[in-house]
């Protein structure tokens, strides 16, 4: 019983991308490692539109991944911004697993492609018709 949705995360000090659908993990994942102390952009864009479906993620506006994904299931796990929720066997709250230490300055979920190529981040995020949430 595998988790289901999408998820930024760190790994092995490197900025990542997962998708799941229950049954396949695609991550994406920079080369460089994170960078402490420093204001970075990171975005992960999920594209279903496409056949297979596509996972990307971009670093500070550049491009550092992109492959093939799985078909998107959504997720019974609550969102969360800032940790992994996890789960133990016969617990029915999440408990906290891998937190990011650091600060989280925006958030912006769309539900449209914001980035196709390399891009200069904004340090601030409009809010228009495509945003779903901004934080």
């Amino acid at each position: 019983n595998h988790w289901r949705g999408l998820g930024i995360t760190t790994y092995q000090n490197n900025w990542t991308f997962g998708v799941s659908d229950g049954n396949r993990h695609h991550d994406v994942q920079s080369e460089e490692l994170i960078r402490v102390g420093e204001w970075t952009h990171v975005a992960a864009q999920y594209d279903p539109t496409v056949s297979p479906p596509r996972v990307s993620l971009f670093v500070d506006g550049q491009r550092k991944s992109d492959k093939e994904g799985p078909p998107f299931a959504p997720s019974d796990h609550p969102f969360w911004i800032g940790a992994d929720p996890g789960f133990s066997p016969g617990e029915q709250s999440p408990v906290v697993e891998a937190p990011l230490i650091g600060a989280i300055d925006e958030v912006r979920i769309s539900h449209v492609l914001r980035y196709t190529d390399n891009f200069t981040p904004l340090r601030r995020f409009p809010s228009d018709e495509h945003t779903l949430g901004l934080y």
